[in-house]
């Protein structure tokens, strides 16, 4: 599982590509409803055109797609320790008491699996603490983390949800042996959008916190992490306003049992293989404040895709004999044009190997 940068698709044909990339989303999504599988170990996956890399997630060079808050700016955040002016008394108990809920044991039957994911879930619930109660040590910005962000949750009218979203809810329907499959879902799907009176400021990516029953082994993918990516990138295909795209990054912060997470950053490559970069696994069965920090500096983290994403605007108000030569360009990869262009196109193709 050794990391490399994944091939950019930059000269190949736009329409061709988004094409390959809608087929090979089905055949994954039918492979897995198929095989019906907890999870899959490299050479399943290979069998699906998955490939699975390691990533090194406190490396932020490492971070092609997606780049972590920085420690520094993270630190500036903090959440007031009082009970009278920080979190609610009812939510305390939830940030408090961490480590002695993962000995908790529930007043009704469950079993293992949903045990599993209960305790799963109590990662999430943590975060939510964090990310909700988390406020700036600033006198002219006393907004939280999320209030800060331009993370944005995707809203029920949002074209995106026109798309198929069975794997990101959960549904076991059409699986050969959905009984075999512990609960899973994702929590939210967030999209980034600097202004919110402009669409065109939303970009490609998207960001998932997903949540299962399973436990996940380092050499493998989760039936439960892998069908809300390709769901994710589907409904992503799905969107008009994303037509002259074809290249969707998702970034997972992954739960699942007995308490741990990881972090998953994945897309197509050029061949149409789904390739699915992952970091360690953490350990939360005690509050972990590391991997808390590391967690949430990449829900924080900001797209790559800034070069790409300014030379878009500015070729869409390109009036050379030459724009139309730049059908095959995506707002994610691209390649150089024009003279003008050079410095922006450097940085964009710059970003598109790895550097």
């Amino acid at each position: 599982m050794t990391a490399r940068p994944v091939n950019p698709p930059a000269l190949q044909d736009h329409d061709a590509l988004r094409k390959k990339f809608e087929e090979k989303a089905d055949s994954i999504l039918n492979g897995l409803e198929s095989k019906s599988q907890v999870s899959y170990d490299c050479d399943a996956l290979r069998e699906l055109g998955v490939l699975l890399q390691h990533i090194n997630v406190t490396d932020d060079q490492q971070s092609f797609d997606f780049k972590p808050l920085s420690e520094e700016e993270y630190s500036t955040y903090k959440i007031d320790s009082s009970h009278s002016t920080g979190i609610p008394k009812h939510i305390r108990p939830h940030y408090d008491d961490f480590d002695a809920l993962f000995h908790w044991r529930s007043s009704w039957p469950l079993s293992d699996t949903a045990l599993t994911y209960e305790k799963a879930f109590q990662i999430a619930r943590y975060i939510s603490i964090l990310k909700d109660y988390s406020e700036k040590d600033d006198a002219d910005n006393t907004f939280s983390i999320e209030q800060n962000s331009n993370w944005h949750q995707i809203m029920a009218e949002d074209s995106f949800n026109d798309g198929p979203q069975g794997m990101l809810c959960g549904l076991r329907i059409g699986h050969s042996k959905p009984l075999d499959l512990p609960k899973w879902r994702a929590l939210s799907w967030r999209q980034w959008q600097e202004d919110p009176e402009s669409p065109d400021t939303i970009r490609p990516h998207v960001m998932l916190m997903t949540c299962t029953g399973a436990v996940a082994e380092s050499d493998n993918l989760l039936h439960g992490e892998i069908g809300p990516i390709v769901n994710a990138i589907q409904c992503r295909l799905f969107q008009d306003e994303f037509k002259q795209t074809s290249t969707f990054p998702v970034l997972v912060i992954s739960l699942f049992g007995p308490r741990q997470g990881r972090i998953l950053s994945a897309r197509f490559n050029i061949d149409g293989t789904l390739v699915v970069r992952a970091s360690d696994i953490f350990d939360f069965k005690e509050k972990n404040q590391e991997g808390f920090d590391l967690f949430m500096r990449y829900y924080y983290s900001e797209p790559q895709d800034a070069a790409e994403f300014k030379l878009l605007l500015l070729l869409k108000t390109w009036t050379s004999p030459l724009s139309t030569d730049i059908q095959g360009y995506n707002d994610t990869y691209c390649f150089a044009m024009q003279r003008e262009l050079h410095c922006a196109l450097g940085c964009a193709l710059g970003m598109a190997n790895g550097n």
